[in-house]
């Protein structure tokens, strides 16, 4: 009977990419959810803007088609506003604030916050329970009518808000 020793590298190519493939996977994953929470940021980034610049330059009044607003004041319609503009759904949570108050040439912050998530499940221990966040600031261009009044307002937020929104 004739013993064969193994020499040479049979069988070295499927341990090296044994080591491989997590960090692979790892990394082909977190491109795949990084792209994920990129889009979303760019969806709230340019709904926060979209949703401001409509609160300025038009005339809110005292109605509303908003199903979910809260209220009849330009805050609740703000905030249905950049919902609506983000296409994000509810689980956006939007600030107001104008810290001179509403008056022209004063400035309108809008603020929101979105819950990023892991679409690979795989990077969730590093993205769940976090958000991203967009501000954006515009000079109010359009008085109220009279008889409305403005008072800032803000859901509450998915993490906290930042210094930046609220002062």
């Amino acid at each position: 009977m004739t013993r064969r020793r193994l020499t040479g590298d049979d069988g070295a190519s499927i341990v090296e990419f044994a080591f491989v493939l997590p960090i692979l996977a790892l990394l082909v994953f977190g491109i795949i959810d990084f792209g994920s929470i990129f889009s979303d940021y760019h969806s709230l980034r340019s709904g926060v803007r979209d949703g401001t610049r409509d609160a300025v330059v038009l005339n809110w009044g005292t109605t509303t088609n908003c199903p979910s607003a809260t209220g009849t004041s330009p805050t609740s319609n703000i905030i249905c506003r950049v919902k609506a503009k983000t296409g994000l759904g509810d689980t956006v949570k939007v600030g107001v604030w104008a810290p001179g108050g509403w008056q022209i040439g004063a400035t309108l912050r809008v603020c929101a916050q979105y819950p990023m998530n892991s679409t690979s499940g795989l990077t969730s221990p590093f993205v769940n329970g976090k958000a991203v966040t967009a501000k954006v600031e515009f000079r109010i261009e359009q008085e109220l009518p009279s008889g409305v009044s403005f008072t800032a307002a803000q859901e509450g937020a998915v993490t906290s808000w930042p210094s930046s929104c609220t002062g």
